[in-house]
Formats: structure tokens, C-alpha cells, sequence
């Protein structure tokens, strides 16, 4: 594992070097902007793995390119060995 700036979000493990990259930009909430509602409020998991597959599929996120829905949707389930989601029936 690489060396990052800032903690990772506990939802998808998108690195939060400022404030405004965490959930209502509040440097507290261990989730990022992408994972949680404007207020804040975690998002569900269904929420945040469309909203994964949705950037792949358009090629936002880096390293990847964009993806076919399949693949998006294949790489998506990443999510599911995130600290956010360990309790989640698999």
C-alpha cells in the first residue's frame, strides 16, 4: 500500500486530504462527499456501489478508464471489503 495524504473514507476508500472531501465537509465524518447525503447522513450501500459503478462506467475514477456496465458493476463490489460495510450480510 502506497503512502496517502489524509485519512480514507471507511465507505469506498477514496483518500480525504481536505475537509471538503469528507461528508458535508465536515474533517470528522469518516465518509466522503460521495458517500454520504449533503447533510452528512451515510448513504446506503445500494446508494454508494450504483454511484461506484456510475463513475467507472464514465471513466472518473483514476486508473481505470472507462468500464463496460458489467465490468463497472464487477469492480464495484470492492466496496464490499470496506470497513463501512464488515457487518453487511454477504
Amino acid at each position: 500500500m502506497t503512502s496517502q495524504q489524509g485519512p480514507m473514507c471507511e465507505s469506498c476508500g477514496m483518500p480525504m486530504a481536505n475537509p471538503e472531501d469528507h461528508g458535508a465537509g465536515d474533517a470528522n465524518n469518516p465518509r466522503c462527499k460521495y458517500c454520504t447525503n449533503p447533510d452528512g447522513s451515510n448513504k446506503t450501500y445500494d446508494e454508494v456501489y450504483q454511484g461506484l459503478a456510475q463513475a467507472l462506467m464514465a471513466g472518473m475514477v483514476p486508473g481505470f478508464g472507462k468500464l463496460s456496465r458489467e465490468e463497472a458493476e464487477k469492480q464495484a463490489h470492492y466496496i464490499d471489503s470496506m470497513p463501512a460495510w464488515a457487518s453487511r450480510a454477504q
